[in-house]
């Protein structure tokens, strides 16, 4: 039975895995991905392919860990991939 958040995930890591993966890279980049802990909401929705509506939405319902700063809403990634792995062995 898949979940929103499942969904979710599998879309933000495969786009990010294609991101990654692309063709412009040079010499000079690091090769192991750069972990992020905070991201804005433009920015992750960006990377994940998600609309920055329905990201808002699954925000303001709690689906989505957030925090804000100064001015600006963030999405938690760290504490969503936490969440995300307690998922996992739960139901694993």
């Amino acid at each position: 039975m898949s979940t929103l958040v499942d969904d979710f995930l599998l879309k933000a890591f495969t786009k990010n895995a294609q991101t990654l993966a692309s063709p412009q890279q040079t010499d000079k980049d690091v090769d192991l991905p750069i972990f992020i802990p905070l991201m804005t909401l433009d920015r992750f929705s960006t990377l994940t392919g998600i609309p920055r509506g329905v990201l808002q939405g699954n925000c303001d319902r709690g689906y989505i860990p957030t925090h804000v700063i100064g001015r600006r809403r963030v999405v938690n990634v760290s504490l969503l991939n936490q969440l995300l792995l307690e998922r996992e062995v739960c139901h694993g």
